[in-house]
């Protein structure tokens, strides 16, 4: 089978933000190349006034904090073709007015035009067109329906592009085939902003095979004492909130550490030290992946209670690895985690509901501690890369799927 994938999110070799990208898209298309299809990317980049990739990094960093929008390096604003892991990348910058706004329909039909025009000189017709996130992939969809008859799919990331731009989205699906959304709170939200006649499908993330296939040897003989954060330090991750849940247990012998960097790390230093619980909390900053399994390995209880997390690979990592896990509900990972049964659910920023949370996780007796544990592992482990990416393809071809 031939599958067209359409991504703003791909790994780029040529910049220095490159190890920051998630890798979701990149473990799908790897994914399906093992199993025997033929992938190729194309790579949307927001092109922007040129004023704005020069602003100081401070201050994009900002941005990205206070926005969750990172602006790219100038230098992988152009169109340029290779090949990452085999598998043939085109990259495609469009240019928009603001950032998080929509494309011009000018542009996108130059950029379908573009694709096609790519596509032929290697000869490449596709079997399935994907896109991920709403912008532009929901307009390319809809454009390149003229130039490929081939069943298509469109996965939402975020809510906000259904919020902002809601009749364009609905004139788009009507030349897609599928909807699906990262999560089912996202489902949910989508189903009922866009008055989608059925619910979309749920495009959940994968760990790699090998996790999933590692044997269960947690084991929580002593008291609960280490707690771990994993992710990028801003605004609404809310690491914050496990600092102000963990300092009302001043008398239990517990240690935090938090792995990960960006713009919120001196406040939540200056956080810690203002608590009394500097010495308990340890910064390691942005560590290899191994480094960060070991911590996993390690910790009794892992907690990341953002807002606006389309799903959150971490959750599963710490999961596979019988960490006792702590999420939002009502964000990416409700509906994996079941409140109670493999790990707790806590509303998102809410340091008083975390503390009571973390309060049941110190009463629970060593038994039910594994039990939680296991339920966890066994959780993470049906959801493998490649378990995922061929359901992927079943929840949008059916039948037709090989």
């Amino acid at each position: 089978m031939k599958i067209l994938m359409l991504t703003t999110v791909y790994p780029r070799p040529d910049s220095p933000k490159n190890t920051s990208a998630t890798r979701v898209i990149q473990h799908f298309t790897e994914s399906w190349q093992q199993m025997g299809h033929e992938v190729v990317v194309i790579h949307t980049v927001n092109k922007l006034f040129p004023l704005i990739y020069f602003l100081p990094e401070s201050v994009k960093r900002l941005i990205k904090s206070r926005t969750t929008y990172e602006v790219s390096d100038y230098s992988i604003v152009c169109e340029k073709a290779y090949k990452i892991n085999g598998i043939p990348v085109f990259r495609k910058p469009l240019f928009k007015w603001i950032p998080r706004g929509l494309t011009s329909a000018r542009t996108i039909r130059r950029c379908a035009r573009s694709i096609a025009d790519d596509l032929q000189k290697v000869g490449f017709v596709p079997d399935v067109i994907l896109g991920h996130w709403a912008s532009p992939s929901a307009q390319l969809l809809s454009e390149l329906k003229s130039y490929f008859p081939a069943p298509n799919a469109l996965v939402f990331h975020s809510i906000h592009y259904v919020r902002m731009y809601p009749q364009v989205l609905k004139a788009c699906i009507r030349r897609i085939d599928r909807i699906g959304c990262r999560s089912e709170a996202l489902a949910r939200a989508v189903k009922e902003r866009l008055e989608l006649a059925e619910m979309p499908f749920v495009c959940y993330s994968g760990i790699p095979d090998a996790a999933a296939a590692q044997e269960f040897t947690r084991c929580f003989d002593g008291c609960v004492s280490r707690f771990l954060y994993v992710g990028e330090l801003i605004v609404r991750k809310n690491a914050d909130t496990i600092l102000e849940a963990l300092s009302c247990f001043m008398d239990r012998a517990w240690t935090l550490d938090i792995v990960g960097s960006g713009n919120e790390r001196d406040a939540l230093e200056k956080k810690a030290a203002a608590l009394g619980i500097a010495g308990r909390v340890r910064f390691h900053g942005r560590i290899p992946r191994e480094d960060v399994f070991h911590l996993m390995h390690e910790a009794d209880v892992f907690t990341m209670v953002s807002r606006d997390e389309a799903f959150g690979l971490v959750y599963l990592e710490a999961m596979i690895e019988g960490c006792i896990t702590v999420g939002s509900v009502r964000e990416g990972i409700d509906g994996i985690i079941h409140h109670g049964q493999n790990g707790f659910l806590c509303a998102a920023g809410n340091p008083d509901e975390l503390a009571q949370i973390y309060r049941s996780i110190f009463d629970m007796t060593k038994d039910e501690r594994a039990a939680m544990s296991r339920l966890a592992y066994q959780t993470a482990r049906e959801l493998s890369n490649s378990a995922v990416a061929g359901q992927y393809l079943r929840d949008v071809l059916g039948d037709a799927a090989v």
